[in-house]
């Protein structure tokens, strides 16, 4: 329901996503210490000093039971979380948030790989866009979760027609799903697009979204954005057979767009974080996470309906 109340200028909201590389049916030299790695994670996430996210996006959760495990461990700090069930085996995409989750809808990608491409395993795990509709702090958060079909040779990308039929239905689904009620559009995920891709153009674009790294406000910053196959990170390989140490790249976002007509959004601060685990050896993936911090600006700050479940 719509109650009067005054609300700040602004509303700080932080988001966490991180892609957890959580393959539980496989050798264990395929997905490595994924226990441990689960067991850290859900440490971070339990604990009142370091989660201090509103919203956190995980990818890769493919075992139900590891779900379970994160949400269950979590409650106390996340009380709301969703699963966004798809494919064979799941699709992997997951939401915890603060705030309270009002509805779901999800999408499945109408092109998703091959089911005889077995050791890519892209077709089994249902790839899709996920919407949380979300009431947390006076604010009508749509929050967007996805994971985009991988990007397995980019001299030669036999799947880059469905790597971009995926990115164009991800832009409609966005569109077509916000209204001029809403305050707030996020988007997090793993794109498997790197920044100077087509598909991270026609989803930016197509969905008048901004790039919480390239507009944040802290650009002196000496992290360099790269999430995915860091020189730092143990898991990490050589891809280029030039190559004497990982390059990195950028695939892991968090994307922003206000509704028009209703708040101006703004990042204050991105950087990459959950890398190494603290006293370990071990990371907590073979990617690195991103965090923003959005300040959603009120059109005035006296008194106005905001949404209140």
């Amino acid at each position: 329901m719509e109650k009067l109340i005054t609300r700040r200028a602004t509303v700080e909201l932080r988001v966490l996503n991180l892609n957890f590389w959580g393959l539980k049916w496989v050798p264990s030299f395929v997905c490595k210490d994924r226990q441990m790695r689960l067991n850290a994670l859900v440490e971070v996430l339990s604990s009142e000093d370091s989660a201090n996210w509103d919203f956190v996006v995980l990818e890769e959760v493919w075992s139900n039971d590891d779900y379970i495990a994160i949400a269950d461990s979590v409650r106390r700090i996340y009380p709301h979380s969703h699963y966004f069930y798809s494919g064979v085996i799941g699709s992997g995409v997951c939401v915890f948030s603060k705030g309270q989750i009002i509805s779901v809808l999800s999408h499945a990608y109408s092109l998703n790989g091959y089911a005889h491409k077995i050791l890519h395993g892209d077709w089994f795990g249902g790839k899709v866009v996920g919407l949380c509709k979300i009431a947390h702090k006076g604010l009508r958060v749509n929050l967007y979760a996805t994971h985009i079909h991988a990007e397995y040779n980019r001299v030669s990308d036999e799947y880059l027609p469905h790597r971009i039929s995926q990115a164009y239905e991800l832009s409609q689904f966005i569109r077509m799903t916000n209204s001029d009620t809403d305050d707030v559009n996020i988007v997090a995920g793993d794109f498997n697009f790197e920044p100077d891709d087509l598909g991270y153009a026609i989803v930016r674009r197509f969905a008048d979204l901004k790039d919480a790294w390239m507009t944040r406000l802290d650009l002196d910053s000496a992290d360099d954005g790269n999430t995915c196959n860091t020189p730092d990170n143990i898991y990490s390989i050589c891809e280029g057979k030039d190559d004497r140490t990982p390059r990195g790249k950028r695939i892991d976002y968090i994307l922003y767009g206000q509704v028009q007509g209703r708040t101006g959004v703004t990042c204050g601060s991105c950087q990459t974080v959950l890398n190494r685990i603290p006293g370990s050896k071990l990371c907590y993936s073979d990617h690195k996470g991103i965090e923003a911090v959005l300040e959603v600006g009120s059109p005035d700050s006296g008194n106005v309906n905001v949404f209140h479940p």
